[in-house]
Protein backbone atom coordinates (compact mmCIF):
# COMPACT_ATOMS: atom_id res chain seq x y z
CA UNK A 1 0.00 0.00 0.00
CA UNK A 2 1.45 3.13 -0.89
CA UNK A 3 2.31 5.68 1.88
CA UNK A 4 1.46 8.78 0.48
CA UNK A 5 -2.03 9.88 0.23
CA UNK A 6 -4.01 12.09 -2.29
CA UNK A 7 -7.12 13.47 -0.16
CA UNK A 8 -9.92 15.27 -1.93
CA UNK A 9 -12.45 16.70 -0.07
CA UNK A 10 -15.36 18.97 -0.83
CA UNK A 11 -16.69 17.85 -4.16
CA UNK A 12 -19.87 19.01 -4.02
CA UNK A 13 -21.24 17.88 -7.08
CA UNK A 14 -18.68 19.39 -9.11
CA UNK A 15 -17.98 15.87 -10.92
CA UNK A 16 -16.12 17.36 -14.20
CA UNK A 17 -13.75 18.93 -11.40
CA UNK A 18 -13.56 15.75 -9.90
CA UNK A 19 -12.27 13.96 -12.96
CA UNK A 20 -9.66 16.63 -13.22
CA UNK A 21 -8.36 16.46 -9.89
CA UNK A 22 -7.95 12.34 -10.43
CA UNK A 23 -6.13 13.10 -13.11
CA UNK A 24 -3.17 13.99 -11.27
CA UNK A 25 -3.41 11.20 -8.46
CA UNK A 26 -0.79 8.78 -8.82
CA UNK A 27 -2.29 5.22 -7.97
CA UNK A 28 0.89 3.63 -7.87
CA UNK A 29 2.46 6.05 -5.39
CA UNK A 30 -0.90 7.74 -3.58
CA UNK A 31 -3.57 6.10 -1.75
CA UNK A 32 -6.94 8.23 -2.46
CA UNK A 33 -8.75 9.07 0.26
CA UNK A 34 -11.79 11.20 -0.17
CA UNK A 35 -13.24 13.48 2.66
CA UNK A 36 -17.20 13.54 2.53
CA UNK A 37 -19.52 16.38 1.12
CA UNK A 38 -19.35 14.48 -1.99
CA UNK A 39 -22.81 15.94 -2.75
CA UNK A 40 -24.91 18.87 -2.64
CA UNK A 41 -24.58 22.61 -4.51
CA UNK A 42 -23.22 21.05 -7.55
CA UNK A 43 -24.76 20.23 -10.88
CA UNK A 44 -24.09 16.35 -11.02
CA UNK A 45 -23.52 14.61 -6.91
CA UNK A 46 -24.68 11.49 -8.62
CA UNK A 47 -22.15 11.26 -10.80
CA UNK A 48 -19.66 11.87 -8.12
CA UNK A 49 -21.33 9.54 -5.80
CA UNK A 50 -20.98 6.63 -8.47
CA UNK A 51 -16.89 7.88 -9.05
CA UNK A 52 -16.26 7.63 -5.25
CA UNK A 53 -18.46 4.37 -5.10
CA UNK A 54 -16.68 2.34 -7.54
CA UNK A 55 -13.39 3.55 -6.41
CA UNK A 56 -13.99 2.43 -2.92
CA UNK A 57 -15.40 -1.22 -3.94
CA UNK A 58 -12.73 -1.52 -6.22
CA UNK A 59 -10.25 -0.91 -3.09
CA UNK A 60 -8.54 1.95 -4.94
CA UNK A 61 -10.02 4.69 -2.51
CA UNK A 62 -11.23 5.08 0.68
CA UNK A 63 -13.93 7.58 1.91
CA UNK A 64 -15.19 9.26 5.01
CA UNK A 65 -18.53 10.43 5.57
CA UNK A 66 -18.69 14.30 5.36
CA UNK A 67 -21.83 16.80 7.10
CA UNK A 68 -23.74 16.87 3.76
CA UNK A 69 -23.19 12.79 3.43
CA UNK A 70 -24.98 13.07 7.43
CA UNK A 71 -27.17 15.47 6.08
CA UNK A 72 -28.50 13.65 3.19
CA UNK A 73 -28.67 10.48 5.79
CA UNK A 74 -30.83 12.32 8.26
CA UNK A 75 -33.11 13.94 5.65
CA UNK A 76 -33.53 10.08 4.20
CA UNK A 77 -34.41 8.97 8.29
CA UNK A 78 -36.90 11.83 8.96
CA UNK A 79 -38.11 13.79 5.31
CA UNK A 80 -40.70 15.75 7.10
CA UNK A 81 -38.54 17.29 9.88
CA UNK A 82 -35.56 17.57 8.04
CA UNK A 83 -36.35 19.01 4.36
CA UNK A 84 -35.91 22.56 5.35
CA UNK A 85 -32.20 22.02 6.68
CA UNK A 86 -31.23 19.96 4.22
CA UNK A 87 -32.91 22.46 1.04
CA UNK A 88 -30.77 25.41 2.97
CA UNK A 89 -27.45 22.87 2.24
CA UNK A 90 -27.72 22.50 -1.21
CA UNK A 91 -30.05 19.80 -1.28
CA UNK A 92 -31.90 20.47 -4.44
CA UNK A 93 -29.15 20.00 -6.53
CA UNK A 94 -28.70 16.37 -5.41
CA UNK A 95 -32.00 15.34 -5.02
CA UNK A 96 -32.55 16.78 -8.82
CA UNK A 97 -29.34 14.30 -10.02
CA UNK A 98 -30.27 11.05 -8.79
CA UNK A 99 -33.66 11.70 -9.43
CA UNK A 100 -33.37 13.02 -13.14
CA UNK A 101 -35.45 16.46 -12.34
CA UNK A 102 -38.81 14.22 -12.31
CA UNK A 103 -39.36 15.03 -9.01
CA UNK A 104 -39.32 18.88 -9.12
CA UNK A 105 -41.28 19.13 -12.28
CA UNK A 106 -44.23 18.02 -10.85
Amino acid sequence: MPEKLFIVGDVHGEYQMLEKLLKHWQPDEEKLVFLGDLGDRGPDSKSCFLKVFDLVQSGQAVCVTGNHEDMLINWLSDPENRMSHYLGNGAKSTLESFLDQVFWSA
